[in-house]
């Protein structure tokens, strides 16, 4: 019985969020600041990306890509703080350990993909800017073509 409610309070929850963020999205001019909006919501999000585009679905995972890359690391971050302050007051045990090594992998993933994402832009950026391709001469077995 606890479990029906639990679950009611929860439908409850969705249904109060998708309509604030309906209402929310009505001030947006930007049918992508819509769809981003409407990307936040749980359960919506399924209905939105259905009904999106490949283009839309492009632009969608660029804007949020950004967002996403901070959620993790202010997730991250405290849980590496914690974890090191957990094994150097009650010793280590293995899965501080495991959290400890966990956490500093995902991190590291993630910032090593946030960088590489933002040279790719400034270098896509660069070449379109300057409009500068470089041929090099195609070699077969060490003789030139």
């Amino acid at each position: 019985m606890i479990v029906f409610w639990v679950m009611t309070c929860i439908g409850i929850v969705f249904v109060m969020a998708s309509v604030m963020c309906l209402f929310l999205m009505k001030g947006f001019k930007d049918a992508l600041a819509k769809r981003v909006a409407m990307m936040a919501v749980p359960m919506l999000n399924i209905y939105v990306s259905w009904r999106m585009g490949a283009e839309a679905a492009a632009e969608v995972k660029d804007t949020i890509k950004p967002m996403f890359v901070l959620l993790r690391i202010a997730n991250d971050l405290p849980e590496l703080i914690c974890n090191i302050l957990d094994m150097y007051f009650f010793g280590v045990t293995w899965s501080a350990a495991f959290d400890l090594t966990t956490s500093t992998l995902e991190m590291l993933y993630h910032l090593t993909s946030a960088a590489f994402w933002c040279l790719y832009r400034c270098l896509k950026r660069t070449k379109e800017s300057v409009d500068v391709f470089i041929e090099t001469p195609v070699t077969t077995m060490g003789t030139p073509s």
